[in-house]
């Protein structure tokens, strides 16, 4: 988010919004939210808010994203959280003209969003690494059949995925 921002160095204040499943109590979302207020709550150069998507549909993303755009909320960055926020949002970027007016960061690494990483659609995605999240999960049943007990919370590693090295994932993806 904090690299997103420079690129609006001229504005005063730079407005983030973060799109949220509001329909449940996501707590990796909410962990995610946490995380972001923390690392950006001495910036002065942004004010961030959130968005609430009710469910993760891909209609009502839309209707909340178009409505951001078109309702005088526009915000200058989208942080999405979901693979479908992350489509929806890029895909009313462009029905309603504003690439290059609003940076996305969105999340997953599905072959649509690294193509619109390529484009340059979508500046960032946020990929979780899905080898090393099963191998914690089987090790965490080795585990949890072996000691009767496993820790509640398995942290996976991140990859922020950029124009820089989509090439390399593209690849992997056989795009």
């Amino acid at each position: 988010v904090l690299s997103e921002v420079k690129k609006f160095s001229g504005k005063k204040k730079v407005s983030v919004k973060v799109l949220g499943n509001s329909g449940n109590e996501n707590s990796a979302q909410n962990l995610i939210i946490s995380g972001i207020r923390d690392t950006v709550k001495d910036s002065r150069m942004m004010e961030l808010s959130e968005a609430s998507v009710l469910d993760n549909v891909k209609f009502e993303s839309e209707e909340t994203v178009r409505d951001l755009i078109l309702k005088g909320e526009q915000p200058d960055i989208l942080v999405c959280l979901s693979e479908t926020d992350t489509i929806s949002a890029y895909q009313c970027v462009v029905d309603y003209n504003m690439v290059g007016k609003i940076s996305i960061i969105g999340y997953y690494s599905s072959a649509e969003i690294l193509e619109q990483i390529e484009k340059g659609i979508i500046s960032s995605t946020v990929s979780i690494n899905a080898e090393e999240m099963g191998r914690l999960a089987m090790d965490g049943m080795h585990e949890y059949l072996m000691e009767e007990y496993v820790n509640g919370y398995l942290s996976v590693g991140a990859e922020l995925i950029t124009n820089a090295n989509v090439q390399e994932h593209m690849k992997e993806e056989d795009l």
